[in-house]
């Protein structure tokens, strides 16, 4: 969980904020308006979490309904963002590929993470404050 929401979600999440619009004029060479349009693609799996917690819970992989779901999308999203960070990419489309591929990692352990914290909180009904401040400490 502190990895989760210290690395990805927190550290992870604010590089790709920050470094967007620099990235789409310096490296990517567009205009704001293609930018904007880079970042919706890029922000998609955020308005698709209901749909991959549907997928996992009736799916599980290798046994598993979050864990394996969450080391998937670890690697893909960590191949993504070192693409981003090393590869020449001149390509806008590319880049929101990469970019959509980061945030899906982000955004599906954020959701499946949730998904397990509430289970334990369900176990141990006198912690669940504790858990939810501590989640958004």
């Amino acid at each position: 969980m502190s990895v989760m929401y210290l690395l990805v979600k927190g550290m992870m999440m604010s590089v790709i904020g920050l470094i967007q619009l620099s990235y789409c004029k310096k490296s990517l060479g567009v205009d704001g308006t293609a930018c904007q349009t880079m970042g919706t693609i890029a922000q998609t799996p955020w308005a698709i979490k209901g749909a991959i917690g549907v997928l996992s819970d009736a799916y599980p992989l290798f046994g598993y309904h979050k864990a394996s779901y969450i080391i998937v999308v670890a690697v893909a999203g960590t191949f993504a963002f070192v693409g981003l960070a090393a590869l020449p990419i001149h390509s806008a489309s590319l880049a929101a590929m990469l970019m959509f591929a980061v945030n899906l990692e982000i955004g599906t352990a954020d959701l499946l993470c949730e998904g397990k914290y509430a289970e334990k909180m369900q176990e141990k009904p006198k912690t669940g404050s504790t858990m939810v401040s501590y989640v958004w400490g």
